[in-house]
């Protein structure tokens, strides 16, 4: 381990760092390796599990990227999806040539059909198959 810890303190099985890590740290621990807190009631731990793979859990239950991107190689997986920007009742996502994703009125899109309040009528009975 590279660490240098200068003028800190310790209290309450913590480390208060005054000025700093210097070089790489390295934390083993097969639970909770950082813990970052605001006080007793308001922090984040982060570990890595035995698949190389990052936990982060935030009392406050939300992560924030500050207006940043979340890109990944692999897929996002979720209980639950929310996308406000754009968002209207009753529109219908659909995304473009990049994978882009917009929300739009559903009888933009829904080609030979015709959308009249919660009814969707085909614009044509006859069709050449």
């Amino acid at each position: 381990m590279d660490s240098v810890f200068q003028q800190n303190v310790t209290f309450n099985n913590r480390i208060i760092l005054d000025q700093g890590l210097s070089g790489n740290t390295d934390i083993l621990s097969t639970t909770t390796q950082l813990t970052l807190s605001y006080d007793d009631n308001n922090y984040t731990y982060f570990y890595t599990d035995a698949n190389g793979d990052l936990t982060i859990i935030a009392s406050g239950g939300d992560i924030n990227f500050d207006n940043e991107n979340l890109t990944t190689t692999g897929k996002i997986t979720t209980s639950t999806f929310q996308m406000t920007t754009g968002s209207v009742a009753d529109y219908t996502l659909v995304s473009d040539a990049s994978g882009n994703a917009a929300w739009t009125d559903i009888s933009s899109v829904a080609g030979p059909w015709t959308l009249s309040g919660t009814n969707l009528y085909p614009d044509s009975t006859t069709y050449q198959i």
